[in-house]
């Protein structure tokens, strides 16, 4: 796993949570309101801001990046006749806003679904593969499996401390697990706290999201 093509393969993912594969039943609709909106509140005009650390796991030392990530409930919109909720994620500098991705998630029988049908999370169902994300290239099959695990913990921010699921994510490359693994950790009540992501040619090294502020409506 020394490939060149590791190196330049980025597996920002995280707060992203959008292209994932395993799919639900598009029929099988459900209502807001359930135990898993509660750990992703979803109404237009909520947004979750940001910091970006560069943190060095030999070290145990990081470096703020000058800008910030946020995430925003912008409206709805309907797709195929059921309505979802869209989300803008943008990159805030000192100089200009940059949008990277526009997101679009709803609740589907307690379950949060994009619009293609894909699991992004979901409360309750825990301690087992809810989706995997193929990232292959060439010939190195890649792999991300996704599980919420299964008891409850207490995440501690700047901003208090905070009853939290973690959405794990553990990578295979060519059947070889990586000790590396990706976290979102949900927050009751409030939404993604913290996640951490990493390059794979560089174990050393990760990028963590650190909520610093938040508004739900």
């Amino acid at each position: 796993m020394t490939s060149s093509n590791l190196k330049l393969l980025p597996l920002l993912l995280g707060l992203s949570l959008i292209f994932l594969s395993s799919c639900k039943d598009d029929d099988d609709m459900g209502q807001p309101g359930s135990e898993t909106s509660r750990f992703i509140p979803l109404a237009v005009g909520n947004y979750w801001i940001y910091d970006i650390l560069n943190y060095d796991l030999t070290t145990y030392s990081g470096v703020y990046r000058t800008y910030y990530d946020t995430i925003k409930v912008i409206g709805t919109t309907s797709i195929r006749d059921q309505q979802y909720f869209m989300l803008t994620k943008d990159v805030l500098s000192p100089s200009q806003t940059e949008r990277k991705d526009t997101i679009y998630w709803r609740d589907s029988s307690d379950y949060l679904i994009n619009h293609l049908g894909e699991i992004v999370f979901a409360a309750h169902d825990r301690d087992r593969i809810l989706n995997r994300t193929d990232l292959s290239v060439s010939s190195l099959s890649i792999t991300i499996d996704y599980t919420v695990k299964d008891n409850f913990f207490n995440e501690f921010t700047d901003l208090g401390t905070f009853r939290c699921l973690d959405k794990e994510g553990v990578m295979m490359i060519n059947d070889e697990r990586l000790e590396n693994e990706t976290h979102d950790y949900f927050a009751e009540d409030i939404g993604i706290i913290y996640s951490s992501v990493f390059y794979a040619g560089v174990p050393t090294s990760e990028i963590r999201c650190i909520l610093k502020e938040y508004h739900l409506e």
